[in-house]
């Protein structure tokens, strides 16, 4: 296969004369949250010989995105609800989105590495077949890995892990850990049941730990739920669906995480909340440690204000920025959630991306190492890049 040719500029990023950042090709620019758009087709052949039951029964499903995973949509479907960047469906029906797709968002964009997550396979979750949920996930990070994660070193991946089997999780993890360009762990968080700060999860959680990988949590509003934070039955169109449940499910898993004692018990581990933006993230922590002050024997689990876990252990990526009606707004609010707990993500190529200049242009008036950590430094050191 000839590969699109793309070299991360990061050895030829420089400052200004004097040290400060001219424009933003001085800086390096990492997407937090980027994404490959998966199919079944694509990574169905990659599945471990013992789940090829399981394989052959996927296979002959007529619609699996019905059958296999309950994916479901608030309003009709329609393509570009999806991704940008690629046409959603050619004359022939093809979808097919693959590395080179991606390193040429790379080089449009200025962006130095992708830290890539998944599409389809956010809504691993409401699989109900937990035998099934785990081939999935075995067979999509031996795809990503072998497919995508090898094109080019500017690419990077998380592993995927299966929820409903914590402890065949882990085992995901150990397999992949060793891969270089394996930086992080990959968690489906909308839909969650139970939450993510329940002790059921604590085999991902203790094998992301030994190997010093974080855990990405990544929200999705294309999947049924039957718990909050995201009940679809009542949400009639995929503006109102898309507007609350990245950033419900966020509230929801961090508050659980912390209350719980997720970062207290595995103090080695980082959090990054992907694609649920940034503006919930002062009024959660501000609630969170009002509560913690009124109700401390509530939560025994604690030994210090949940503020503090938060700015130590918990990260968050910037998409989706939206349009702050004030100047200087954004860069208030980067300020807010903290200039060392965000990092850049576009997002591409789904249909909402955020263009590095987007969040670099409003944060001009901060430090510019508070604007090299945001652009790109807070991801490379918690990602190893």
């Amino acid at each position: 296969m000839c590969r699109a040719v793309y070299v991360p500029n990061t050895m030829s990023r420089e400052p200004g004369p004097d040290g400060t950042i001219g424009s933003i090709e001085d800086l390096v620019v990492v997407d937090a949250d980027a994404h490959v758009m998966e199919s079944l087709d694509q990574f169905l052949p990659y599945m471990d010989d013992r789940y090829s039951a399981i394989r052959d029964m996927v296979e002959r499903t007529p619609i699996p995105t019905n059958s296999v995973y309950q994916l479901e949509i608030q309003g009709p479907y329609l393509p570009d609800n999806y991704d940008i960047g690629h046409d959603a469906f050619d004359e022939e029906g093809d979808s097919t989105y693959g590395p080179d797709d991606k390193l040429l968002e790379m080089e449009e964009f200025g962006i130095d590495y992708s830290v890539v997550s998944p599409t389809l396979n956010l809504t691993l979750p409401t699989v109900k077949n937990d035998r099934i949920a785990v081939a999935l996930a075995n067979a999509y990070n031996s795809w990503l890995v072998d497919d995508v994660l090898d094109a080019h070193d500017g690419i990077k991946g998380t592993v995927l892990a299966a929820p409903q089997d914590p402890t065949a999780a882990a085992e995901e993890i150990e397999r992949l850990a060793p891969e270089e360009d394996v930086v992080a762990v990959a968690l489906p968080s909308t839909g969650l049941a139970p939450l993510p700060g329940h002790e059921f999860y604590d085999p991902i959680y203790e094998a992301a730990e030994a190997y010093g990988l974080p855990v990405c949590l990544h929200g999705s509003a294309g999947q049924l739920s039957e718990q909050f934070p995201m009940v679809n039955k009542w949400i009639e169109t995929y503006a109102e669906g898309h507007t609350v449940s990245h950033p419900l499910s966020a509230i929801s898993n961090v508050s659980n995480m912390i209350l719980e004692g997720v970062p207290e018990r595995f103090s080695d581990l980082s959090f990054v909340i992907q694609e649920a933006g940034i503006g919930w993230v002062p009024y959660l922590v501000w609630r969170l440690d009002d509560h913690y002050l009124e109700r401390a024997y509530e939560l025994p689990l604690l030994d210090r204000p949940p503020s503090e876990y938060f700015q130590e252990q918990f990260y968050v990526g910037s998409q989706r920025l939206g349009l702050p009606p004030t100047p200087g707004a954004l860069a208030k609010m980067v300020e807010l959630a903290g200039t060392g707990s965000v990092m850049f993500a576009a997002d591409l190529p789904h249909f909402d991306f955020d263009p590095p200049e987007e969040l670099f242009d409003p944060i001009r008036s901060l430090d510019d190492a508070d604007v090299r950590a945001v652009m790109g430094e807070n991801a490379r050191e918690v990602f190893g890049l």
